[in-house]
């Protein structure tokens, strides 16, 4: 046997090596083994609540016993260690435990949150012999392995000697705040001036920023994130450490905002408190081509260009009226003529016209929308939703082992097999008001749907099995099945459209990842 313990209502509770049990007042007793009801297998500790509740520490974490039933917290609701010794009530209502690599405190709020759902992992804070603890291990060779003082401190027996612990000292240690220091900035090689704020030319290639935080007690506790705004889509955490460097190359042109951000370990980054946080932002010049200078000499040289080429028209047609007022009754028929040769010049350069703007919008290969096509009718349909409350539906469609096609019967049978799917997609799903299939990049393809969740999905299904039965026609005169992967994803309430994407683009890859020629729509 390992303990014992009498909650409020005279309950006699015994832990042991095999399990635990109970003698209650009327002299009945109940006994949990392992296996059997018990998720643990030694009970070492036991802490009551005033409602009857009862606290265990045991080798498989911290346990619940409530309304009949065991509620376990261990590694994965964040415990650092499952193996608990020792387990006291400080007098804010936190819970300290001790185990063999450390004294762990943990919020009576946090297991509260965690075992009704609204939160999913507890911020456990772990005080070890980097803290001042004469050992990690505090396991106790022997009951009590622990005690609360009259004065609050708590005491706890470790393998070199008692570590006492102030609860409310502790927690004004962890409040202190941490100083972060970007030590130097280099771009390209070139130390910058320490400063909140740096000019980079547009030739810019590979910018350096170096952060540490200053912790003289533990400094290995320390946990940070960073990320580059305008440039990383989410924070980039690191590990513990005391200098670290963040290093960036092609960053685009225009504003950016480099964020990092420290804290004591365990590193809970929704809290506030305890977070500190550096900026350093940056402006990367345009290449020259695209300044705007270079685009007013654009504009002028194509201005001087229409006006030389109006000037010239103006001129011939001068000639050419005074050549016709000369030779007017002679050359009548030679007049209509010219008038029908111009009729097929106008026609032909509005066909020209009409041509370029085709191949603008358009795929070469495919004959579908191309990119900047299908973000362009995204933009406006997600204007569109948020304005009428249309419905949108998103899908990234990729054709399955596409590499192993080019990889077999060469580029020009993949830039057919690419073509085929096109005309097959087009067929099954486009040709419909507030419907848009654009090839969006190598065999990637997008598909937009101004249509109810429901109904856009029953037609990527009919899509998907569409591609998978189309049969092509192989050079070594085999025929070649193909299937697509589709992600898909609808728009919610003021969502952006990158994060939009990024919901269907991660939905794809796990249609990759659980066997390909499937839809993942959630």
């Amino acid at each position: 046997m390992y303990v014992f313990h009498e909650s409020g209502i005279g309950e006699l509770w015994v832990g042991t090596s095999n399990g635990m049990a109970v003698m209650r007042r009327d002299g009945t007793v109940r006994t949990w083994k392992p296996k059997t009801g018990f998720p643990a297998v030694a009970a070492f500790d036991f802490l009551s609540d005033p409602d009857g509740s009862l606290w265990i520490a045991t080798d498989r974490g911290l346990l619940h016993w409530r309304d009949g039933r065991f509620v376990q917290f261990d590694h994965r609701q964040g415990l650092p260690n499952n193996r608990l010794f020792r387990l006291l009530e400080d007098e804010n209502g936190d819970f300290w435990a001790s185990s063999n690599r450390g004294v762990f405190r943990i919020s009576r709020l946090a297991l509260t949150a965690v075992e009704n759902g609204h939160l999913a992992r507890l911020p456990v804070e772990a005080f070890t012999h980097a803290d001042g603890l004469p050992s990690s291990q505090a396991n106790g060779a022997s009951a009590p392995a622990g005690w609360r003082m009259r004065d609050g401190k708590l005491w706890f027996a470790t393998a070199n000697g008692v570590g006492v612990i102030d609860p409310d000292d502790a927690r004004r240690q962890r409040a202190k705040g941490i100083t972060l220091v970007v030590e130097a900035v280099e771009a390209d090689g070139r130390v910058l001036p320490l400063q909140s704020y740096h000019a980079l030319p547009a030739d810019t290639r590979r910018v350096v920023i170096r952060f540490t935080g200053l912790n003289q007690r533990a400094p290995e506790r320390l946990r940070y994130r960073y990320r580059m705004v305008g440039f990383d889509r989410d924070w980039i955490e690191t590990d513990n450490g005391i200098a670290h460097d963040a290093v960036y190359t092609n960053l685009p042109s225009g504003q950016l905002r480099f964020e990092v951000q420290a804290m004591n370990a365990p590193a809970d980054w929704a809290r506030k408190e305890g977070v500190a946080t550096q900026t350093v932002a940056f402006d990367k010049a345009a290449p020259w081509w695209m300044r705007a200078w270079a685009m007013a000499a654009y504009l002028l040289l194509l201005g001087l260009a229409g006006w030389g080429v109006l000037t010239l028209l103006r001129r011939r047609q001068r000639q050419r009226q005074r050549r016709l007022e000369a030779l007017v009754d002679a050359r009548t028929s030679e007049l209509s003529e010219k008038n029908a040769q111009l009729e097929q010049a106008g026609e032909a350069h509005t066909r020209l016209l009409e041509q370029l703007a085709y191949q603008a919008r358009h795929d070469p290969l495919t004959r579908l929308a191309n990119r900047r096509a299908g973000d362009a009718f995204l933009a406006e349909a997600r204007e569109a939703s948020l304005r009428e409350g249309r419905p949108l539906c998103v899908a990234l469609l990729d054709i399955d082992h596409f590499k192993s096609v080019n990889d077999r019967y060469g580029h020009a049978f993949g830039d057919e097999v690419l073509s085929q799917v096109a005309a097959v997609a087009e067929r099954l799903a486009g040709g419909h008001d507030g419907v848009l299939i654009a090839r969006y990049g190598g065999e990637e393809f997008l598909v937009c749907q101004q249509l109810p969740w429901t109904v856009a999905r029953a037609r990527l299904e009919v899509l998907r099995e569409g591609i998978a039965q189309t049969a092509i026609d192989a050079p070594d005169g085999s025929q070649l099945h193909c299937t697509v992967s589709i992600g898909m994803a609808d728009l919610q309430p003021g969502q952006a459209l990158r994060d939009l994407l990024r919901e269907a683009d991660e939905r794809l890859y796990r249609a990759k990842q659980q066997g390909r020629n499937r839809l993942v729509s959630n």
